[in-house]
């Protein structure tokens, strides 16, 4: 039996459907399971073991004006599976799966977009985050450490700063000032921001998503926002804080971290199927460094 389970998005996209990739692969113990996703972070789940294979396609098309013609291409993929499985909630993704006799998740407000598509393959709870990492390419920040991430919010559909909090150098500095922790920064380049300090570990746009496994997991916490090293990081066993504003954390956090911290003006969470009421990040200002830093 052929099996596709079908994704784009960015890093934390992924990562929510390993759980239903994970009951596929249990239920169909000898089948292929195709992976098919936007060729921009294939990557991500290419080590995963319930995927047998690989297929892409080109995201930005499907997000632009040639959208039909990209997605002709992916009916294309599609067109020699015996069973689709569409991890997308909105008409796009619908129409796709009407054409392809696929199973498409189905929005549940209020509970976390990873069980959505559990439901989707009928499976049950009990399948959390995974992700399998290659070695690790930099060396470790010296212990005892704290993993910040420097960013977020951004994928290859838009750069969304309603969910960034950006007193992460504010944190930083009060983390190696006042505590016995170091502090490694995690993110893209875009993400850098300027640091002097020698406590203070700077891996921003330096890392493979697999060396930020590795370091988020010898972490004593993480702290981030909503973002996809978020998502990486629910699958270590490092504590995790999130920091949450515009969207909503009951469907956007993963389902097993606790230490979340909200934005607390009347309005948020705001966002509603990637529309934000706000263009800006108000909300996220609003939470100040010592809430944050008293999750330590």
């Amino acid at each position: 039996m052929k099996i596709a389970a079908v994704k784009t998005g960015a890093v934390g996209d992924l990562i929510q459907i390993t759980p239903a990739l994970a009951a596929l692969r249990k239920k169909y113990l000898q089948s292929e399971i195709t992976l098919v996703c936007g060729a921009e972070y294939a990557h991500v789940l290419k080590n995963h073991p319930a995927v047998t294979d690989i297929l892409t396609f080109n995201s930005r098309k499907l997000y632009s004006r040639l959208m039909p013609f990209e997605a002709l291409n992916v009916l294309r993929l599609l067109r020699n599976f015996d069973s689709v499985y569409i991890f997308h909630t909105d008409a796009k993704w619908h129409l796709i799966g009407r054409l392809t006799g696929a199973k498409c998740s189905v929005k549940a407000t209020g509970t976390p977009r990873c069980l959505w598509h559990l439901k989707t393959v009928n499976a049950g709870l009990n399948f959390g985050y995974s992700y399998h990492p290659e070695p690790l390419t930099v060396k470790l920040p010296a212990k005892p450490y704290i993993a910040l991430a420097a960013g977020g919010g951004r994928n290859f559909r838009r750069y969304t700063p309603q969910k960034i909090w950006d007193k992460q150098a504010e944190l930083a500095l009060k983390i190696v000032q006042e505590t016995d922790y170091c502090v490694a920064l995690l993110g893209t380049e875009e993400d850098r921001f300027r640091t002097d300090h020698p406590k203070i570990f700077d891996y921003t746009g330096r890392t493979t998503l697999s060396d930020c496994f590795h370091i988020i997991a010898g972490a004593v916490r993480y702290i981030g926002c909503d973002s996809g090293l978020t998502h990486l990081a629910a699958c270590t066993d490092t504590p995790v804080t999130s920091i949450f504003g515009a969207t909503n954390p009951k469907e956007c956090a993963p389902p097993n971290i606790s230490n979340i911290i909200m934005s607390k003006r009347p309005c948020a969470p705001c966002e509603k199927d990637g529309t934000h009421a706000c263009p800006e990040n108000m909300c996220m200002q609003a939470i100040d460094v010592d809430e944050v830093f008293s999750s330590i």
